[in-house]
C-alpha cells in the first residue's frame, strides 16, 4: 500500500475496485484523511478525493446507490474523549467527491455497517453497536438504519448484548451477522449475534471456533455463500491472530479455512470477483504490517 491502513473503512465498490478510506496509519493513532482504490486486476493503487473528516473505526458500506458511506468512527487522536463520533459522509465514486450527510443519531466509534435489502428491494445501510468515549461503559447495543434516499435514520431493536469492536457483514441469506467484539464483562468473545432486517429481531448464532475483537470479515455472495472471519486480538495481550474460519448459513455450521500468511487486527477485508468468474477475499492493513495486502480464492 502507499500509506499503511489501521483501523481504515474498507469497502468492494461497484466498479471492481477496493477503496481504503481513512483510519489510522499504525498504533500511534496518527489520523490519515487516505482515500485510495486498488484495482486487483492490474494490482495499482491510486489516491482520490480525501475524506473531509478523518477518522478511525469508523463504520463503512457500500450503499445502494453505488456511494460508499463513512459513518461514525473516533475523529481525534485521543481514544479517551471525542464529541464529534456523529459525522457521516458520503463518497460519490463516478465524481470522486464528497458529500455530508445527516448525523448519526447515537454518536460512537469501533460500529459496524452493513447494507441490506428488504423484500421490495429497498436498502438500508445498518450502523451497529460500537461505543462512545464520553458515555460510561464501552459497548453499546444500539442499531440504526440509513436510508440513502431520503437521508433519514431510524432507530431499530437493539442488538441484545452489547458490543464494540466486532466485525459484522451481510450474509448471503439476507441477514446481518455480527462476529465476536468486546464490552465492559467480556473480552474477545466467539459470540455470533445474527439480525433479521425483515422481522427486526436478533437471534443467537452458533459460536465462532475462535473468539476475537477487531477482526475484518467478508461474505461470499450467493445462495451458497459463506461468511469468513479473519484474524482480530485473541488475548487480553493483544496478540494478532492469523485464524480464519468460514460460517455456512444453510447448515448453520463453522469450518476452518487456511491461516493468514501475516496475523493481522484492526485491518479491512473485501471480496472480488475476478475476470474470469473466480471468488478472491482481500484482507488490507491492519497490526502488526499496516501495509500488508493477502488475497484469499481463486
Amino acid at each position: 500500500m502507499m500509506e499503511p491502513a489501521f483501523f481504515a473503512g474498507t469497502v468492494a465498490g461497484s466498479d471492481g475496485r477496493i477503496y481504503v478510506i481513512t483510519g489510522s496509519t499504525g498504533e500511534s493513532g496518527e489520523l490519515t484523511s487516505r482515500n485510495s482504490a486498488y484495482d486487483p486486476e492490474r494490482d495499482t493503487w491510486t489516491k482520490l478525493a480525501p475524506i473531509p473528516t478523518p477518522r478511525s473505526e469508523p463504520g463503512a458500506a457500500l450503499g445502494p446507490d453505488g456511494n460508499i458511506y463513512i459513518i461514525g468512527g473516533n475523529p481525534t487522536r485521543s481514544r479517551q474523549q471525542s464529541s464529534k463520533m456523529n459525522v457521516v459522509e458520503a463518497y460519490d465514486l463516478k465524481n470522486n467527491q464528497w458529500t455530508r450527510c445527516k448525523p448519526l443519531p447515537t454518536p460512537r466509534t469501533a460500529l459496524c455497517a452493513a447494507t441490506v435489502s428488504d423484500k421490495s428491494g429497498h436498502a438500508f445501510i445498518y450502523a451497529i453497536g460500537g461505543r462512545n468515549f464520553d458515555m460510561p461503559g464501552n459497548g453499546l447495543s444500539t442499531l440504526e438504519a440509513y436510508d440513502p434516499t431520503t437521508d433519514s435514520w431510524t432507530t431499530r431493536s437493539a442488538m441484545p448484548i452489547n458490543l464494540h469492536a466486532m466485525t459484522a457483514t451481510a450474509g448471503p441469506d439476507g441477514k446481518i451477522y455480527v462476529l465476536g467484539g468486546t464490552n465492559s464483562r467480556t473480552d474477545d468473545t466467539n459470540l455470533v449475534q445474527v439480525y433479521d432486517p425483515e422481522t427486526d429481531r436478533w437471534a443467537p448464532g452458533i459460536p465462532m471456533p475462535f473468539g476475537q475483537e477487531c477482526a475484518c470479515s467478508a461474505f461470499i455472495p450467493g445462495h451458497n455463500g459463506e461468511i469468513v472471519v479473519m484474524g482480530g486480538w485473541g488475548s487480553l495481550e493483544k496478540i494478532s491472530l492469523d485464524l480464519v474460519a468460514a460460517y455456512n448459513p444453510r447448515t448453520d455450521t463453522w469450518r476452518r479455512l487456511p491461516k493468514l500468511i501475516t496475523a493481522t487486527a484492526g485491518a479491512g477485508a473485501a471480496t472480488v470477483k475476478s475476470a474470469d468468474g473466480a471468488l478472491h477475499i482481500y484482507v488490507i492493513g491492519g497490526t502488526p504490517d499496516p501495509t500488508c495486502v493477502q488475497e484469499y480464492g481463486g
